[in-house]
């Protein structure tokens, strides 16, 4: 898949808004920290029960609990048209810290 070629290095991953998404917990090994994140609790409670390698968080995208760069990939599908304005794109990026993969 397109993604299997995208994401080949890493060491932690972190779906910033995974909703009910798991094209990257498919694919991620399980020895590498791969971190599920989304406001809503239903979708993570869907999500949990299917993936016990996944750290799955509950924080608003501007506001992560993580220490940055921490991650070496962010995966951010259906994240972006949620930001309200360039600033808070910006407080994202920086909230962040790593490169992004923006599907």
């Amino acid at each position: 898949s397109l993604l299997n070629k995208l994401i080949t290095n890493y060491n932690s991953i972190i779906d910033v808004s995974c909703g009910d998404n798991d094209d990257i917990f498919k694919i991620t090994d399980s020895n590498k920290l791969v971190v599920g994140n989304d406001i809503n609790l239903y979708q993570l409670k869907h999500n949990e029960e299917k993936y016990n390698h996944v750290i799955f968080t509950n924080d608003n995208i501007l506001d992560l609990s993580f220490s940055k760069n921490i991650f070496d990939i962010s995966y951010c599908k259906n994240t972006l048209h949620h930001m309200n304005n360039k600033e808070e794109l910006n407080q994202f990026q920086l909230t962040i810290q790593v490169n992004f993969l923006n599907i």
